[in-house]
């Protein structure tokens, strides 16, 4: 069902892009019922329809505080810089790169 929809990682969000209003807001509501949430409905940006759902991605990152470590574990890269994002708002400086390690793309802050 995803012929003629482009998935973009918006970070936070996926983006839809289509060519019909229909197909879109027809998948955000697929998406929306395997748990995703924040929908925003399709809307005409040039000769497309875009809409957007937050990143379920987000959700399977893990954030561990050990000592002044903090670790954050997820599926893919830019989840988990994602994920770091408000931490590092904060103050929080990036102490490891994000790598692969046991199936899982880590990285630290301190």
């Amino acid at each position: 069902m995803l012929d003629g929809v482009d998935v973009h990682d918006g970070g936070e969000n996926l983006i839809l892009t289509g060519a019909t209003e229909e197909i879109v807001n027809y998948l955000l509501a697929e998406m929306q019922k395997e748990g995703a949430s924040n929908v925003k409905k399709a809307v005409k940006v040039g000769s497309k329809w875009v809409g957007s759902i937050s990143n379920p991605a987000l959700g399977l990152c893990s954030v561990e505080h050990v000592g002044y470590v903090i670790w954050i574990r997820g599926p893919s890269e830019s989840a988990i810089v994602t994920k770091s994002h408000e931490l590092r708002e904060r103050g929080a400086l990036v102490a490891t790169l994000p790598h692969q390690e046991s199936g899982q793309r880590v990285m630290s802050l301190e």
